[in-house]
C-alpha cells in the first residue's frame, strides 16, 4: 500500500513538473479578421495536435488562468506537410480603444506569458501606425523592429516578403525566426502587442508570380486575413486600407479590380483611405516602370485611385525608399496621391536611378520604415532608419 502511494505521488509529481515545464505555444501574434474596434484574433502555433486550444482574456492583468472572465475556444489549421497546427482564436465583442490581458495556450502544451493588445477606437481620435516591407531576417530587420515599436505604434502594415521563404516547406525555419523576432520586438514600451495587417509578396508564392492562393501557403495558413488574399480593414472612424494583392495569387485586374471598384466606392466618405500591396504602381529601381506588374497596377488600380482619392498607396518590393510628387491621372497633380515606398524592412538596399524620374519627389539607397500619423483628415509621413534617425517628412 506505502509503495502504491509513493508510485501515485512520484506520478502526480512528476505530472505538475511537465505542466510547469510546459514551453507553452511556439509562437503567438495578433491580426483581425474582422471589426478593429471589437474583435482580435489570437494566432498560436504548436508543433503537435491539440484539441482545446483557447485564449483567456479581460480588462485586467492576473496570475491565474482561473481569475479571466472570458475565454474563448479556437479553431486547429493543421499545415500542409509540416507538424505544424495554427490555432486561430477570435475575441469578440471588446470595447473599443480597451486594453486587454490575455493568455493563449492549451492543456497539452502549456499557455504563454501573459501579453496585452488594445482594440481600436470607435470615435475619432489621432492614429499612429508604420508601414514597410521586404523584411527576411537581417539584423537590420530587427533594429527596424524595435524602433518602429518604440514609437508605440497601434498596429503595422507589412507589404509583402516578409521571411523570404518562397512557398517552401523547407522553409519554415525562416518564418520561426522572423516570428520570434516580431514576438521579441514589435511590442511598444506600454507592453501593448502590435497587431499586422499583411499583403502577399513574391517571396510568400511558389513561382513569384502568377500562383494561386495554394502557392502562398504561409500567408494563407499563418494569418487567414480572407481567404481571397485582398480585403479592406477599416481602423476607426477615419481610416480604411485597401489590402491588395500585386498578381502572386490573384490577377491585378477581373475580380480583385471589380471589388477595389465597389469597395472603394461603397468608402468613398472615409476621411483616409490608403492601400497596402507588394509591387509599385511607381518604382524607384531603374528599367521596371513599363514591367507586366508595374503597369498592370496603373491600368487596373490606378484609375480608381484617381477616382476616389486615395490618400497614399504604400509599395514595396524594390528594396529602396520613394516618395512620389502627388499624382492624378498619370501627373503631377497637388490633390493626387502619394507613393510611399518602395520596400526596405531590413534587406540589403538597392541603388535607384541616377536621376529622379518625373514622378519621384526624393529616393534614396537606405533602409527605413515609414511612420505614420493620422489626426482627423491631416496625415504625417515620416521615414526612420534603423537608428531611428528621421531622414524624410511630407504631410497631406
Amino acid at each position: 500500500m506505502i509503495k502504491k502511494l509513493s508510485t501515485i505521488l512520484i506520478l502526480g509529481l512528476l505530472t505538475v513538473a511537465l505542466a510547469a515545464a510546459a514551453p507553452g505555444p511556439r509562437h503567438v501574434y495578433l491580426t483581425w479578421q474582422g471589426d478593429t474596434s471589437t474583435t482580435m484574433t489570437v494566432v498560436f502555433q504548436t508543433l503537435t495536435p491539440v484539441d482545446d486550444p483557447v485564449v483567456y482574456f479581460g480588462p485586467d492583468s492576473h496570475e491565474k488562468l482561473s481569475e479571466y472572465p472570458s475565454q474563448t475556444k479556437g479553431r486547429p489549421t493543421k499545415f500542409p506537410g509540416l507538424n505544424r497546427w495554427v490555432h486561430f482564436v477570435k475575441l469578440t465583442g471588446l470595447e473599443p480603444g480597451q486594453t486587454y490581458y490575455f493568455r493563449a495556450g492549451d492543456s497539452k502544451n502549456g499557455f504563454s506569458t501573459e501579453r496585452k493588445f488594445r482594440t481600436m477606437a470607435s470615435e475619432s481620435e489621432d492614429v499612429r501606425f508604420v508601414t514597410g516591407g521586404d523584411m527576411w531576417i537581417e539584423p537590420a530587420t530587427f533594429e527596424l523592429m524595435k524602433q518602429a515599436a518604440s514609437q508605440s505604434p497601434q498596429f503595422a502594415l507589412v507589404g509583402g516578403d516578409m521571411a523570404y521563404a518562397d512557398g517552401k516547406t523547407s522553409h519554415v525555419n525562416f518564418w520561426d525566426k522572423w516570428l520570434d523576432g516580431w514576438d521579441k520586438y514589435m511590442v511598444t514600451p506600454q507592453g501593448y502587442m502590435i497587431p499586422m495587417i499583411l499583403a502577399v509578396g513574391n517571396h510568400e508564392t511558389r513561382g513569384g508570380f502568377g500562383g494561386k492562393p495554394e502557392d502562398a501557403p504561409y500567408f494563407y495558413n499563418f494569418f487567414k486575413q480572407d481567404a481571397r488574399g485582398y480585403f479592406s480593414r477599416r481602423l476607426g472612424p477615419d481610416i480604411i486600407v485597401y489590402v491588395l494583392d500585386s498578381g502572386h495569387t490573384n490577377p491585378q485586374g477581373g475580380a480583385q479590380a471589380q471589388w477595389l471598384a465597389k469597395e472603394m466606392e461603397r468608402t468613398q466618405n472615409i476621411k483616409n483611405r490608403f492601400a497596402l500591396y507588394h509591387v509599385p504602381l511607381y518604382p524607384s529601381y531603374p528599367g521596371v516602370f513599363n514591367n507586366p506588374y508595374e503597369s498592370g497596377g496603373r491600368k487596373h488600380w490606378g484609375p480608381l485611385f484617381d477616382k476616389y482619392r486615395l490618400k497614399a498607396g504604400f509599395e514595396n518590393h524594390y528594396h529602396t525608399f520613394k516618395r512620389t510628387k502627388p499624382l492624378r491621372g498619370n501627373k503631377v497633380d497637388p490633390a493626387g496621391t502619394v507613393y510611399l515606398g518602395d520596400g526596405c524592412w531590413g534587406r540589403p538596399p538597392r541603388k535607384v536611378k541616377a536621376q529622379l524620374d518625373w514622378y519621384e519627389a526624393k529616393t534614396a539607397s537606405r533602409r527605413h520604415v515609414w511612420l505614420v500619423d493620422v489626426s482627423g483628415d491631416k496625415v504625417h509621413y515620416r521615414a526612420m532608419d534603423p537608428h531611428g534617425k528621421i531622414f524624410d517628412e511630407y504631410e497631406n
